[in-house]
């Protein structure tokens, strides 16, 4: 019986791990976009995610993660790279 609950335990731990990894590649699409409609070329979106991660990572951990804060730190990306960006 305690080996069956400890695969049953397994089984559910994988499935969380899969859910999690899925959602992760969904927000990850959605930052994409984010930054399609921030003007990112093409061959910078990569940069521009890897520096986005970087400004969440120096951030204070208390800040709660608003869309105001998301909005923020893609400015920042913006503002700090401007040749990533399309001109307007």
């Amino acid at each position: 019986m305690q080996q069956n609950n400890n695969h049953i335990k397994e089984q559910d731990n994988q499935e969380l791990l899969e859910e999690i990894q899925d959602l992760e590649l969904q927000i990850l699409d959605m930052f994409e976009v984010a930054f399609y409609f921030a003007g990112i070329k093409d061959e910078y979106l990569q940069d521009a995610l890897e520096y986005y991660m970087k400004i969440i990572e120096s951030q204070d951990d208390s800040i709660e993660y608003t869309p105001q804060i998301i909005i923020a730190n893609i400015l920042q990306v913006k503002e700090k790279n401007p040749k990533w960006f399309i001109k307007k």
